[in-house]
């Protein structure tokens, strides 16, 4: 176990709750400094606790909104649902992060991290592009007012494009 003798006191270091074949995944640099103290994990669990209730409520009350009232569907709020969407997503990995605060380690080591990586990335790359599609949007409906709106077929390439 990774730990250091500081003023006569055992620090446990980055790394210390890893089982052996599973060292590689920390880098070295990371192994000289202290481990969080469990009190931290609680917090960040807590903070992204509410944050992921937080973010399902909002989100899937614009998905809802969004599906139950037909007025609503127009391109520009397709764009607004697809976010909403790739945050739902985002939200998919917050159970795994919950967890592995809990029990002060990576759950499913390598697996695991390459779940909550692909998830991380595929949302939080998509919801970049899905804000520069939205802002893409808003330019034209304000640069052009009477010929700018986009129509749905245009926005849902602009949709599967996020995608892609």
């Amino acid at each position: 176990l990774p730990a250091a003798r500081t003023g006569g006191e055992m620090v446990k270091l980055l790394g210390w709750n890893l089982p052996p074949e599973q060292m590689h995944l920390v880098h070295e640099h990371w192994k000289d400094f202290p481990a969080p103290p469990y009190f931290m994990h609680l917090l960040l669990a807590l903070i992204y606790f509410v944050l992921m209730n937080v973010s399902l409520i909002g989100n899937g009350i614009v998905v809802w909104i969004f599906t139950t009232s037909k007025s609503l569907r127009n391109g520009s709020n397709m764009f607004i649902v697809n976010l909403a969407i790739f945050d739902l997503l985002m939200m998919c990995e917050m159970p795994m992060f919950l967890v592995s605060a809990f029990s002060e380690r990576l759950v499913g080591y390598e697996t695991g991290c390459a779940i909550y990586a692909a998830l991380g990335s595929v949302s939080g790359i998509g919801g970049a592009i899905s804000n520069a599609v939205i802002a893409y949007d808003r330019y034209r409906t304000i640069s052009n007012p009477l010929e700018g709106r986009m129509n749905r077929t245009k926005a849902s390439l602009f949709v599967v494009m996020t995608w892609l």
